[in-house]
């Protein structure tokens, strides 16, 4: 998976690790959302990683987010294009644009608030999007391991299908289900 970028990344999203994740056909929102600059530029701490967000458009709520990581004693500069979207209630944050990355036309996301000088991001909850595919509350195809030797079976990913209309309408309506709350990753902008 994308664990570790996601969760860089939107801060985001922990894509990276191998865990299971959920991914949108589509940009999960109804509209772009405006952001400032200069409440969005800059240096963002999270945890012990040093995070640099830049407004690439404002109108239409694109950023960069880039960052610095060690690969077997080798630092490398990594970045990733998101789009900060509002649904009906909440902002969310996509991303478009991650260099060498092949995501098969889906789009990682999570929940976004923006506080002062702190992001907050929610993941996706995996295990109720999957719940909501198997009732058919919602269009979505779930990737499961193989079961081996009576172990069972573990869901990779969960890939919404529907319009982003629906996928709002689901979780803003049934939130507090739909995304890890209590794991938010969390940014603080340092300096001023």
């Amino acid at each position: 998976m994308k664990q570790n970028t996601l969760i860089i990344t939107l801060l985001l999203i922990a894509f990276l690790t191998g865990c299971s994740y959920v991914v949108s056909k589509h940009p999960v929102g109804l509209e772009k959302y405006p952001l400032n600059p200069d409440e969005w530029d800059g240096t963002w701490l999270h945890e012990d990683e040093v995070i640099t967000i830049k407004v690439a458009d404002e109108s239409k709520g694109i950023v960069q987010i880039a960052w610095i990581e060690t690969n077997q004693e080798k630092l490398t500069f990594e970045s990733v294009t998101c789009q900060v979207m509002k649904g009906t209630n909440w902002l969310y944050i996509n991303e478009l644009e991650f260099p060498d990355e092949n995501d098969d036309g889906f789009y990682f996301w999570g929940k976004l608030r923006k506080e002062n000088r702190k992001i907050i991001f929610w993941v996706p909850s995996v295990e109720a999007f999957q719940e909501a595919a198997e009732d058919k509350q919602i269009h979505a195809i779930v990737n499961k391991t193989d079961s081996t030797a009576g172990t069972k079976q573990r869901t990779e990913d969960v890939r919404l299908l529907d319009k982003p209309a629906k996928i709002i309408d689901l979780i803003e309506n049934n939130g507090s289900k739909f995304f890890e709350w209590e794991e938010p990753i969390i940014l603080i902008k340092l300096g001023e």
